[in-house]
């Protein structure tokens, strides 16, 4: 979930978990309440999207290579990824 500190993330965060989801909390912000969630299985910091976007992407593929997140296929992953290159 990014911008797991916006207000609105909380209740998507509570509702994924619900349903058996893994719940990774990611934000530029160090607090917010989706960060602190007990549904919130991992929290990662990003750098700030409005003032380093090309940093946030490079940590966004970054993480989406070298984890194997539950719910994400890696042919999705790949095709996303040539898309946004």
């Amino acid at each position: 979930m990014l911008e797991a500190t916006a207000k609105a993330s909380l209740p998507i965060i509570e509702s994924c978990a619900a349903m058996g989801l893994y719940v990774i909390a990611a934000s530029s912000k160090r607090y917010g309440c989706g960060l602190f969630s007990k549904s919130t299985k991992e929290r990662i910091q990003y750098p700030p999207v409005d003032s380093e976007p090309d940093k946030f992407l490079d940590f966004l593929l970054d993480f989406l290579k070298e984890r194997a997140i539950p719910g994400i296929r890696k042919a999705i992953v790949q095709r996303w990824l040539a898309a946004l290159i």
